[in-house]
This record gives C-alpha cells, structure tokens and sequence, in this order.
C-alpha cells in the first residue's frame, strides 16, 4: 500500500509540475501564428506595374520585410488590378506598408488602422472599407479640382537645398508630397534667399501643415510646423511665422550671416614649447612655472662644471709629474 500511495504522490507531483511548466512556456512564432486570424489587405494597381510588392514596418522600429517586400497575388474575386496580402492580425496596429513596383520610383506608403480599413489605392495612404470607395478615390483628380496653393520660405539660415514635407490635418495623415524630407523646392528668382512649393490643394477648402528642411531633421535643420489654412499667409520663415508679403517677413527674421574661413596672421602666434605647437596670442593662459626646464639647465651647468674642474686637475697633475722630471 505504501508503494502504491507514493507513486500516487509522484504522479501528482509530475502532473503539477507540467501545468506550471506550460503556464510559463514562452509561446514562440509558431504558437502565436495558430493562435492569431490573418487579414488579408487589397490593393489597387490602376498604374498597372508589372509587379506589386508588400513592404512592411513599424514607423522607426520593427521591419518586417526587405525591400521591396514580398510579392503579391492577384485577387480576381475583387476584380480586375487589385491584389492581396496576408497579415496576422497581431501585427497590424500602427503597421506600416509600402506597396510598389520595386523600385523607388514607384511606391504608396500606407498605414493600416485596423482590421476593417483593408482596401488601399495608389493615390491616398488612408484606406476604405469597400472596394467602391478605393475606386472613387482612385484619382489625382480628386486633388488638383480644389485648385493650388503656391507656400513660400524665407531661407534665413541659408540651407544648401531647401525641402518641404506637406501633410493633411485629418487622422488619415494624407502626405501631399513625398516621404520625408518631401520635395525639394524652387528658388524665387526675383527676391534671394526666397524659395517656394506649389501645392496641389485649395488650403480655403483643406487646410495642410507644412515643414520646410535640410533634408535632415529636428533642430535647427527644420522649421516649425506650419498650418496653411489661406491663400494671403503664404509666406514663412524658419519659426512658423506667416506673413501676407516678403518684406514683413524679412523686417523681423535676421539673416544669417555666411561665415567664411577666417584668415590668420603668424604674428598672431607664439611659440609654445612646453606643447610642442603654436598657440593663439589671444589664447595663452598664465600657468605655474614648470620645473622641467630649470632643473635640466642646472643639470647641464653642472655637468659642464665637472668636466672643467677634471680637466684643470689633469692639466695640473701633469705640469706636476713635468717639474719632477725636471728636478
């Protein structure tokens, strides 16, 4: 009996040890794909590539994909052009995709919201619940029937080339240019330092935000984010200001200056050579007398005395062994 209660004891022991080993088992990829649904994404090739590829990322994290991404399939249940991609669903807040042709050239960046905004055009980053409002929304038309707003900038601290990264103020983050840093912009030629983008948006009807830059961000490598929301405030400097006309705007944003090289005088310079280099008149600092250099001096001197009085003793030696000799 008492061998029966033990194994019954380890049995249990056994059992109870495997249900916490499985409730702290990291559930790896595999696991997780059996336990998430998968949402399939369309889109749109009304440009007819040759190709459409997938590239998927999470905005300044996770790739999940090379470029261009993977190829897609098409979807004849859906109709003539359009093509589907599979995700898990896991994956889809705050995803990133970027169809295209495989090329640069070529591409639609796209956010994907959730699980019911899945059919996506060549022309907005939102997408639609249904095939048909893809397809109304297909179009450049859409844009360029509200007219064109033309934004200028005041390059004040005189950037190389000037860029502008134009976006819609709605949630679906429409981008009127390219990815950032945008389009690179035209210079005015009638007025220096004046540079300006035409925007294919009536900014009266649909306001956008507006970022002029460098081609790099943050600091003073881009300006202030700028809503343009009328055609008479079109004229910015690097602080956001808008402004009715390019005079108000230079009244009150200073000019940086070019700094050139600047030319230096040898006279202007001393030797130092404790630091084995030249030093800035301007530059030099007092600091404690070093007694590297009197000690070695002292110790030159000293020598040199040495050598003397050995001498002078030798010289008289000899003059003395000479009177004996002579004696």
């Amino acid at each position: 009996m008492k061998k029966i209660k033990l194994s019954h004891r380890f049995i249990g022991l056994a059992l109870l040890y495997a249900i916490l080993f499985a409730a702290f088992l990291p559930s790896g990829p595999l696991l997780r794909a059996h336990a998430a649904e998968d949402v399939v994404v369309y889109f749109y090739n009304s440009h007819e590539w040759e190709s459409v590829y997938a590239h998927c990322y999470v905005q300044g994290g996770t790739e999940y994909t090379n470029w261009p991404g993977d190829a897609l399939e098409a979807t004849p249940d859906k109709g003539e052009g359009w093509y589907g991609y599979k995700l898990p669903v896991s994956i889809i807040p705050n995803l990133r995709v970027q169809f295209n042709d495989g090329t640069d050239a070529n591409k639609n960046d796209v956010k994907i919201a959730d699980g019911e905004h899945i059919y996506f055009n060549a022309y907005r980053r939102e997408g639609f619940t249904t095939v048909a409002e893809a397809l109304a929304n297909n179009s450049e038309q859409v844009i360029e029937e509200t007219g064109t707003t033309r934004v200028y900038f005041y390059n004040s601290r005189r950037w190389k080339n000037v860029y502008a990264y134009v976006y819609g103020t709605d949630a679906s983050e429409t981008e009127y240019t390219r990815s950032w840093p945008g389009n690179i912009t035209s210079r005015d030629e009638e007025r220096e330092n004046w540079y300006y983008i035409d925007i294919k948006q009536d900014c009266e009807k649909v306001a956008f935000n507006i970022i002029f830059n460098n081609q790099s961000s943050g600091g003073n490598n881009q300006s202030k984010d700028t809503l343009i929301d009328d055609h008479e405030n079109v004229y910015l400097n690097f602080s956001g200001v808008t402004f009715t006309n390019y005079e108000d705007c230079e009244a009150v944003t200073p000019l940086e200056e070019i700094v050139e090289e600047e030319v230096l005088d040898p006279e202007d310079f001393y030797l130092d050579f404790e630091n084995v280099g030249t030093v800035p008149k301007t530059d030099r600092v007092e600091r404690n007398p070093s007694l590297t250099a009197p000690i070695a001096v002292a110790a030159v001197a000293f020598a040199g005395c040495v050598a003397l009085g050995t001498a002078i003793l030798i010289r008289r030696k000899k003059d003395d062994h000479g009177k004996t000799r002579l004696k």
